[in-house]
């Protein structure tokens, strides 16, 4: 004990050993309490982490099995999309990527029907002009046959240099970009637009500035470009006009394709750019499929950034409007 003074009186006080820190949060547990303490809030926590960490990745690892496997409609659920954190973040990129190749599967089985089906037509026209052609007594009329055979031929060809040229593009087999002059290019299509136009009196027109370079693919452009404007003179009446219009802004680059067609019909103006889309009658050759010509414009405006849309024309016939920003501008 130790005494000190205060106010003249003695102050006794008694000097006791300070408590631990585990018993003084604890109590008197001892050793064994505190060890079943430690043990359960151990449990506590794995559980908690298993429920917040483990748990979602087990359901993302099973549910990218079942992607590999082959359910395309295998996807992660909301709860865990629905989290605010990094894994409800993994979780909507996964869905995401399974969305679009599922729609990527579904385009390529629907690529090959349609491809199936184009094929088949020209190869029964073939068998056919083939049998009149072992039956024909004259020899004009074998000749006509022959030509016949030799239109399904090209037509054949074509089909399956646009299907290949297309594939190429959706899996991004392209070569480099380079400067080009767009507005020579432009005129030089008009120019050989124009002998495909005469047999039908189709006037073919440009109007733009006399240069602009274009940083872009250029083989990819012209094509893209001379599909639209054959497009647009094949579909055109006898005696009208396709115009073609270049101009450019501080922001993008516009080039329009303007026929005096049918037009389309306005719920099937975005469709016209899928491969093989059906049209009207007055649209497509003899009622069949669209083809694959503007399925290859649109991939090739979007190598480049850019954007395709149709519209109808207010006096009839169709506009197809190709918007290039200005980042790509040299």
């Amino acid at each position: 004990d130790v005494s000190h003074p205060v106010h003249g009186r003695f102050l006794i006080l008694a000097q006791t050993p300070p408590r631990p820190l585990l018993l003084r949060l604890f109590g008197p547990l001892g050793p064994i309490g505190l060890l079943a303490v430690a043990l359960t809030a151990s449990i506590l926590i794995s559980w908690l982490l298993a429920r917040t960490l483990t748990r979602p990745i087990t359901r993302i690892r099973k549910t990218g099995r079942a992607l590999g496997r082959g359910e395309l409609g295998a996807r992660v659920e909301p709860k865990i999309t629905k989290r605010k954190d990094e894994l409800g973040e993994l979780a909507n990129d996964f869905n995401t990527m399974a969305n679009r190749l599922q729609a990527l599967m579904q385009r390529q089985q629907e690529l090959l029907r349609d491809v199936s089906h184009e094929l088949r037509s020209p190869l029964a026209r073939m068998r056919v002009a083939l049998t009149l052609v072992e039956d024909a007594q004259a020899e004009a009329e074998r000749a006509e046959y022959l030509e016949r055979m030799e239109g399904e031929i090209q037509r054949l060809d074509g089909l399956i240099e646009n299907v290949l040229r297309y594939a190429r593009l959706t899996q991004e087999e392209f070569p480099d970009r380079t400067t080009e002059d767009l507005a020579a290019m432009l005129e030089s299509l008009v120019d050989s637009a124009r002998l495909e136009a005469r047999p039908k009196s189709i006037d073919v027109s440009y109007s733009g500035p006399e240069h602009l370079p274009l940083w872009a693919y250029p083989e990819l452009l012209e094509r893209a470009l001379e599909n639209v404007l054959r497009n647009a003179i094949a579909y055109s009446p006898k005696g009208s006009r396709v115009e073609l219009r270049l101009t450019d802004s501080e922001e993008q680059v516009q080039i329009r394709i303007l026929d005096q067609g049918p037009g389309i019909p306005d719920d099937k103006l975005e469709a016209i750019f899928e491969p093989f889309m059906r049209l009207s009658a007055e649209r497509s050759e003899q009622g069949r499929s669209g083809g694959i010509g503007l399925a290859i414009v649109r991939a090739a405006i979007d190598h480049h950034h850019g954007q395709v849309v149709a519209r109808n024309r207010p006096e009839g016939g169709l506009e197809v409007e190709i918007s290039l920003p200005r980042t790509v501008a040299a």
